[in-house]
Order: structure tokens, then C-alpha cells, then sequence
């Protein structure tokens, strides 16, 4: 056996190329699931305080606007 030889080395070499695809499988199920988090939290923000302010003045409440 060569003294340069590292059976680690090897070793992840092998796995490595045997999981490369599976890597990038989860990489891009993982950034898809990142964007759809981020599109509903960006219509969760735009809109939530327009609900909360409409069920407000349904329930018979004051809106903000009124009081100025």
C-alpha cells in the first residue's frame, strides 16, 4: 500500500459521485419550498392587516381611519 493512499479520502470520493444527484434533488426541493414559504408570507403580510381591519368594522368596531 502507497503512503499516500487514504482509504478516507477514497471513501468519500465514492460517495461523493454516488450521491451527487440526490444532492441536487434535495438542494432544488428544498429552494422550491423555500420560495413557496416566502410568496405566502408576502400575502400573508400585504393582506393581513386589511382582514383584521375588516372584521374589526364587521363586528361593530371603531377602524383607525374613523377616528381622525
Amino acid at each position: 500500500m502507497p503512503e499516500d493512499y487514504n482509504s478516507f479520502k477514497e471513501l468519500e470520493k465514492l460517495t461523493s459521485d454516488q450521491y451527487a444527484d440526490n444532492i441536487s434533488k434535495v438542494k432544488k426541493s428544498v429552494d422550491n419550498n423555500i420560495s413557496s414559504m416566502s410568496f405566502i408570507t408576502n400575502i400573508i403580510d400585504m393582506y393581513f392587516s386589511k382582514v383584521v381591519s375588516y372584521v374589526v368594522n364587521l363586528s361593530g368596531g371603531d377602524s383607525d381611519k374613523e377616528k381622525e
